[in-house]
């Protein structure tokens, strides 16, 4: 392989492995086809050229997000196999270390994140704690920043919104100039969820709404995103507990029609859950007409889901004969939503 072509590979295997990273919030199956041709490419690369070092880090490169891919579309073990794989090749050669300091820590950050997915928070939060060490001794406020919105992530997910709020509101403060592009959205996303989660009073509902609209403003300057739909959805949820049925509604459709756009059909099905149980509630029926309409070509989507399946024709029935009712709405929701990210991270 002559060296013009070597570099060539080199360049393009990590432009493969970074694309993926970024794309496996907005469209995971794509990102994982990147992933994989990106570890398939580091695989094939010429050792000597590059190096024990960079080539042992290239490799934990390809593979650490390969795992963070594959968390994205919940295929947790082979995301645990494939980890395992990048941090043996981090300990490979000493001299990785020496070559790029962060690889480690951010290895450390991707575990915990999966972590989180198996529902193991003790050594989540071990884990990101270990990562938010080294980038404070490495004197690297961006990385620092994400690992940081990262961990308040991690706390939501183990059922510790508030302090999770709070490390958020002081990362953000005390880190905005220096964070990256994304964590600065992440961040401002996640705040606005939480504030959202944790509204009882009409204040709070209003302090959420007013940070639901910023984030949504920061998400509408990048392509359209499922993050940016489910704060639609939240926006329009908010409104209807502030009493503005109209507006609120509006915007769940304004989410519905982008979640469809996308083909997100779980996505779709819990909009239109929610959309269900305001026109049941406020007897909006042509809204619950179109409901009805809409969901039946979404079941074609959970074929592969039974239990899902099951569920929503459970509500299509209940919705056909005139037996719906909120609490099953809210049972079927809740089926629909396990496991369903809302926040911004990872």
């Amino acid at each position: 392989m002559n060296a013009s072509r070597s570099a060539h590979d080199v360049e393009l295997c990590r432009k493969l492995i970074a694309r993926a990273d970024e794309m496996r919030h907005q469209d995971p199956a794509r990102a994982l086809e990147l992933a994989r041709s990106g570890r398939n490419l580091a695989a094939g690369l010429d050792r000597a050229r590059l190096g024990d070092a960079g080539w042992h880090g290239l490799q934990a490169e390809a593979w650490g997000v390969l795992a963070s891919v594959l968390r994205a579309v919940s295929k947790l073990d082979e995301a645990e196999g494939a980890l395992n794989v990048a941090i043996a090749f981090a300990g490979g050669v000493a001299a990785t270390s020496r070559d790029d300091p962060t690889l480690a820590p951010r290895l450390a950050q991707r575990a915990a994140y999966l972590r989180a997915s198996q529902q193991r928070y003790d050594e989540a939060l071990e884990l990101i704690e270990e990562a938010v060490t080294a980038f404070r001794e490495l004197r690297a406020p961006a990385q620092l920043a994400t690992c940081l919105v990262d961990r308040s992530v991690i706390l939501a997910d183990a059922g510790w919104k508030p302090q999770a709020l709070i490390v958020l509101q002081r990362t953000l403060r005390r880190y905005r100039a220096r964070m990256a592009p994304r964590t600065f959205l992440a961040a401002v996303h996640n705040i606005a969820v939480f504030l959202h989660d944790l509204a009882r009073s009409r204040p709070a509902m209003q302090e959420a709404i007013a940070w639901l609209r910023f984030a949504i403003r920061c998400h509408e300057r990048y392509p359209e995103t499922l993050g940016l739909l489910k704060l639609y959805a939240l926006h329009g949820l908010t409104a209807i507990r502030l009493g503005e049925i109209g507006p609120g509604v509006a915007s769940l459709w304004a989410a519905h029609g982008g979640f469809k756009r996308l083909g997100a059909r779980r996505q779709q099905a819990i909009n239109l859950l929610d959309l269900a149980a305001v026109a049941l509630q406020h007897e909006r029926r042509r809204d619950l007409r179109r409901v009805g309409g809409e969901m039946f070509p979404v079941l074609r989507a959970f074929d592969h889901d039974p239990e899902a399946r099951q569920a929503l024709v459970r509500f299509c029935r209940a919705l056909v004969d005139g037996t719906l009712t909120t609490r099953l709405i809210r049972r079927v929701a809740t089926a629909l939503r396990a496991g369903e990210p809302i926040y911004f991270g990872g």
